[in-house]
């Protein structure tokens, strides 16, 4: 079984499928103004062939929430054009 993601990765989270809902996560609701969030952990289910990952919208912490590899997306930041016209 191979993880999408490796701890250190930034995602974005879309969904929540595992432990709660994502308007009851602390985690996702203190990251939305940034929108980025870090990959801290990952955990596997005994007995499954299901992959944790602990999320949390800061790097060097040790608690995060909990989410399934198809409630993450990766991060990939986007630049405007016009960002990129007044750089010259």
């Amino acid at each position: 079984m191979k993880n999408k993601f490796k701890i250190g990765d930034k995602v974005k989270i879309i969904n929540k499928s595992y432990y709660k809902d994502l308007e009851n996560s602390c985690i996702y609701n203190n990251g939305k103004k940034r929108g980025v969030w870090y990959i801290i952990d990952i955990e596997y289910i005994d007995g499954k062939m299901e992959i944790i990952y602990i999320v949390s919208e800061n790097r060097n912490v040790d608690s995060g929430d909990y989410f399934l590899e198809c409630d993450l997306i990766p991060f990939v930041k986007v630049e405007l054009l016009e960002d990129k016209l007044f750089d010259i």
